[in-house]
């Protein structure tokens, strides 16, 4: 017998906690819809009890039409290197989770007098939150009933632009570029009915960020922390948003109000503790990130890597040897093994045969971000900047706790670097807003030379 089809979920709570709902809408489904819900007879009364696997198949059965189709002129498409490089930022900066902490509560002009669709939403808000593949391909055929029965019904387009713009994150068969388009699409029609919808101008302020914008990304996430300056989602994208371009203190600040408004939040312990690995002394970073693998079940690609990435930084190569075989992702074995050993023999030649392996690797496909990593800790800066200035030509390269790791400053101090950053559309921000923390740091730098003069 299939091992899912095992799981018996006693009471009516266990049984919405399976179905993401509450136990009055669990009981109403039984009574209205023939949620498969059986029941064991006592002489005094009798145990209610669902089988996990018969719940997901009456959820399929419920989540089976097409996604609604959509007028191609209100789409707006973007350059083909967004939707290279999204699955790799996204899942890095655990955009997917961070902006689904928080449910946000209808206003009067987001909601909708429709109990059907608004049954829609919430089951479609629940999945989505579950976060992985098939929840998240679930809500959006949900939330596209909810939006179909109710055009107007700001908070289901809201809810539906987020899970078009986390569903690459989750499935590698996801076409990005229809997914980002949706995720516009919806977006844009939420804020249409309801212009004080904040998590839809998240959606917008990421959108902007893949395409290079930072400037319009940053008003968009102060405009929606001025509306709601007391909800900790937002003031974590903020602190996200500060991180990508290099401003680790204030970064840092931010993260400490989110957690200060929300310490049990698992999105801001993982945004703390991923902020742990570049400091001096990470282990508590990996004290939390072991937390929310083992005991909170969150196992994500990014948090991984911070696992991963702490061991090597404590030069505990034994523990991140063994660390590899957890990874839910392919990321070369082999080649991670190999930079383990050069590691331990610090040997300069060993270092820069696996340097041109690594080179080799990434034109082969592997990921651009995790062989800068590599290369930096190996101190060939040089050929990391080089695989740096060809992701910026395609016009992404991930940069969190990548180009601005405090650890390896050599490689910011090049023109190369300069290049890499102006062409990424950082240096446009910066001029506005001031220059990075790593300015304070090496002020001879070129690119901190050339923001002074251009700010005078």
């Amino acid at each position: 017998m299939d091992k899912v089809r095992e799981i018996r979920l006693v009471g009516w709570k266990r049984i919405a906690k399976q179905l993401s709902c509450s136990e009055r809408t669990a009981r109403r489904w039984e009574r209205e819809e023939a949620l498969p819900v059986h029941r064991q007879k006592h002489a005094a009364r009798s145990t209610v009890y669902a089988h996990a696997a018969e719940l997901e198949a009456w959820l399929d059965s419920r989540a089976e039409t097409k996604p609604v189709e959509r007028h191609s002129a209100k789409k707006r498409s973007f350059p083909l290197w967004v939707f290279a490089a999204a699955a790799v930022m996204i899942s890095l900066t655990g955009i997917a989770f961070l902006k689904a902490g928080n449910s946000f509560a209808p206003t009067t002009a987001s909601a909708s007098q429709d109990p059907v669709a608004v049954d829609l939403y919430e089951r479609g808000r629940s999945l989505w939150l579950e976060r992985g593949k098939e929840p998240n391909i679930r809500a959006i055929k949900l939330l596209e009933k909810a939006v179909k029965r109710d055009e107007n019904y700001a908070v289901a387009w809201e809810a539906l632009g987020s899970a078009w713009l986390t569903l690459p994150t989750y499935s590698s068969d996801a076409n990005a570029q229809n997914a980002f388009n949706e995720a516009l699409f919806a977006s844009n029609r939420a804020i249409e009915l309801d212009p004080s919808l904040t998590e839809a101008r998240s959606v917008m302020a990421s959108l902007a960020q893949l395409r290079g914008d930072w400037l319009a990304a940053q008003k968009i996430f102060e405009a929606a922390h001025q509306q709601d300056p007391r909800n900790p989602m937002i003031i974590l994208w903020l602190a996200e948003h500060y991180r990508d371009l290099g401003y680790l203190k204030q970064y840092r600040a931010q993260l400490r109000a989110a957690n200060e408004l929300a310490p049990n939040s698992p999105p801001i312990l993982m945004a703390l503790a991923m902020g742990e690995q570049i400091e001096a002394d990470p282990r508590g970073g990996l004290e939390q990130l072991l937390y929310l693998w083992e005991d909170v079940g969150l196992q994500t690609p990014t948090i991984w890597f911070g696992i991963w990435h702490i061991y090597v930084r404590l030069e505990d190569y034994d523990a991140a040897d063994r660390w590899i075989d957890a990874s839910p992702a392919p990321m070369q074995p082999e080649l991670l093994h190999s930079f383990l050993d050069a590691k331990r023999l610090n040997n300069p030649d060993a270092s820069q045969q696996l340097s041109s392996n690594i080179l080799i690797a990434y034109k082969s496909g592997f990921p651009g971000w995790f062989a800068y990593t590599l290369l930096d800790h190996l101190g060939a800066h040089e050929v990391a900047l080089d695989i740096a200035e060809n992701e910026a030509k395609t016009g992404h390269f991930e940069l969190s706790i990548v180009l601005f790791d405090p650890m390896f400053p050599a490689g910011r101090q090049t023109e190369k670097f300069e290049r890499v950053v102006k062409e990424l559309g950082f240096v446009e921000h910066w001029k506005e807003r001031g220059p990075p923390d790593f300015c304070d740091a090496t002020p001879k730098a070129p690119v901190c030379m050339n923001l002074r003069a251009a700010m005078q």
